[in-house]
């Protein structure tokens, strides 16, 4: 009885709360109702005074309809990069994370908190916060992951106290700290870090969340690396972590991660050349046999010709393939690994020149995966359907400023990040995808109409890649020029994400 009261003085207090910190989007801007939403869409405004998640329904068809911003009650924060309109403010993966079990979490980089909530199941573009925001345990929280039940969630911070600290999700209380679950990376950073190099990426937990994993850039001469934490019954962790090297050419900046279902291996998207492969994370394999070779199930390093800043990484559970995001070249690339742990690229596809291609998800709905791409420059986010690896469409593109510009959220391309979706529970879940969606194939819905493409500067692009054909998207985007792909991908019909 007492907990039964416990949790309906929770819901009330997180029921006035949310319409504190709630703004209405939708009926603002008119855009159409996407149906009986089958889930969400989420990313972070990232605003040093007053960050803010902006909270999109998923339709059926997998196209996006906006509805609201939730105060997270904690400020955004931006690195010291060299470049002070650089797009990706804290050189990293998953700021914002939902969990199966219908958790999300964010982070407020510049007040070095962790913001919870309750996704409401039946309308998850309702969010419930739990209580207020929670210390970090550290310097400039950048990236959050949660274990497979989903009660138990990380965060790795970045700035000159930088750790990994782990909170136990408790129904009432929230966030709670692990004892013995705080732990120090060591790394010579400030607050806020100063980038790219020697930067905190991404964290993730092992398939069998044995392990916690979190990618380091690396350095001047010094490779970039995996810190392997050893994770506990009691989630406590173990007080060193394994330095793991991807093999030559070694990437310095391992960034995002995902895992590699059933191989005990995980890609890292990496700035320096490409992707790596990082095999026998959990340490349950023999070491290698010196002088292994690429595809023998051993870790190693693949080149993606003419990249310019892949940081960003996803994998489809339908199209078994991996998505990786250049946000200097705004191209996306598509790796296969195959049984033997061999990566290679199987298409690359264009973005709106410019617009540089950030953080990128996949939704399940159906039986298809939705791939949804964050674009800061062009301060939207393209929805894109995948029938295979090579075979995909834009079916939308979704405008964010200007809904938000009319109830006075500041959306600041240089500060946008993060993105993370959701999806109703009570279906079947799709296994290996490492962005906590739990995917639900359910009724059809109404598609919103895409908004007009903003134009946008050209970067300049590798002299060496041959180019590619592409697929018309549809017929209500304006029309782009294509660039130039990568001569690894093999000539198979895919998309331009800038063609009419």
């Amino acid at each position: 009885m007492k907990l039964s009261i416990a949790l309906l003085s929770f819901v009330a207090s997180a029921v006035f709360a949310t319409q504190r910190n709630h703004v209405q989007l939708l009926p603002r801007h008119g855009t159409k109702e996407v149906g009986e939403p089958l889930g969400a869409a989420y990313f972070l405004t990232n605003e040093w005074k007053d960050n803010m998640i902006i909270v999109a329904n998923i339709g059926s068809d997998g196209t996006l309809s906006l509805h609201s911003a939730v105060r997270t009650n904690g400020n955004g924060g931006h690195g010291n990069p060299a470049n002070p309109n650089n797009t990706d403010p804290m050189f990293s993966q998953a700021s914002i994370k939902a969990s199966p079990a219908g958790v999300l979490a964010a982070v407020n980089a510049g007040s070095s908190t962790i913001s919870a909530y309750w996704i409401q199941d039946e309308n998850p573009s309702v969010l419930l916060p739990m209580g207020n925001p929670v210390g970090s345990n550290g310097d400039f929280p950048v990236s959050i992951a949660f274990n497979n039940a989903g009660d138990v969630v990380c965060v790795l911070n970045g700035g000159a106290v930088n750790t990994v600290s782990c909170f136990k999700v408790d129904h009432v209380k929230g966030l709670l700290p692990i004892t013995n679950a705080t732990r120090p990376l060591g790394l010579n950073q400030t607050t806020p870090p100063t980038g790219l190099d020697g930067t905190a990426s991404n964290i993730i937990f092992s398939e069998d969340n044995c392990k916690l994993i979190a990618s380091v850039k690396g350095k001047s001469d010094k490779p970039g690396f995996l810190a392997v934490w050893d994770v506990s019954q009691d989630w406590s962790l173990s007080e060193n972590f394994t330095r793991v090297v991807a093999p030559p050419p070694c990437g310095m900046h391992p960034s995002g991660l995902a895992l590699i279902p059933g191989k005990d291996a995980v890609l890292a998207a990496d700035a320096d050349v490409g992707f790596s492969i990082y095999a026998n994370v959990e340490g349950k394999a023999a070491p290698p046999a010196a002088g292994g070779v690429h595809g023998d199930g051993q870790s190693s390093t693949v080149t993606i010709p003419g990249q310019v800043g892949v940081g960003w990484a996803v994998r489809s559970p339908k199209t078994n393939s991996y998505f990786l995001s250049d946000i200097g070249t705004s191209r996306l690339t598509v790796v296969n690994v195959d049984d033997h742990l061999k990566g290679t690229i199987v298409k690359q596809y264009e973005a709106e020149p410019g617009s540089n291609p950030t953080e990128i998800d996949i939704a399940t709905l159906g039986g298809k995966d939705f791939l949804y791409v964050l674009l800061p420059n062009a301060t939207s986010i393209d929805v894109v359907a995948l029938e295979s690896a090579s075979v995909a469409t834009r079916i939308q593109r979704l405008n964010l400023i200007e809904p938000a510009h009319q109830v006075n959220i500041t959306i600041d391309p240089r500060n946008l990040h993060g993105m993370t979706t959701y999806v109703k529970k009570g279906q079947p879940q799709q296994p290996g995808s490492n962005q906590g969606s739990v995917q639900n194939p359910e009724q059809a819905g109404t598609v919103p109409e895409p908004e007009q493409n903003h134009e946008q500067e050209a970067k300049p692009g590798s002299e060496q890649e041959p180019k590619s054909e592409s697929v018309p998207a549809p017929e209500q985007e304006s029309a782009q020029e294509s660039k130039p792909v990568s001569e690894q991908a093999p000539e198979k019909e895919g998309f331009d994400l800038n063609s009419e």
